[in-house]
């Protein structure tokens, strides 16, 4: 399965020093399912930023992060091409989202989110990733979970 999002580029979505090492094979580190949620996501609520330092912004590591980076957790879900960090253009807040996530979980599930972080704990940006529950005693809908 493959996916080529519509609203982004590769940029948005890889640590600058991965990009630097491959390219346009990044694309084959992501998930398409976080490729598809950050789609959905930016159809209903309009810009998203992700990481923008490729063209002088600050952010770097809220998609795809490199294996030595300390940001985050050891084997956080970003350093598997599955998390994305994301930030919304005002007046839409990582709050908003995070309420419409939790009620429309069938829709998000079907667009590949399966988890989201505590908004409590990420007040500034909401934390979303389509990591795998098969293994545990989940519901099928969306898991919230602490960073």
């Amino acid at each position: 399965m493959s996916y080529t999002p519509v609203y982004f580029s590769l940029r948005e979505f890889v640590d600058p020093a991965i990009f630097a090492a491959r390219g346009n094979n990044c694309w084959q580190l992501l998930s398409p399912e976080i490729l598809r949620a950050a789609d959905w996501l930016r159809g209903i609520f309009g810009p998203i930023t992700v990481n923008n330092s490729y063209n002088g912004g600050r952010y770097s590591e809220s998609g795809l992060r490199r294996w030595e980076s300390t940001v985050g957790a050891k084997y956080s879900q970003h350093k598997f091409g599955r998390a994305l960090d994301l930030k919304f253009r005002a007046p839409v807040t990582p709050q908003q989202v995070y309420a419409h996530i939790l009620a429309n979980q069938a829709d998000a599930r079907a667009h590949g989110i399966t988890t989201v972080e505590d908004i409590n704990s990420t007040p500034t940006w909401l934390h979303i990733d389509c990591r795998n529950w098969a293994d545990q005693d989940v519901p099928v809908m969306v898991k919230v979970v602490q960073p």
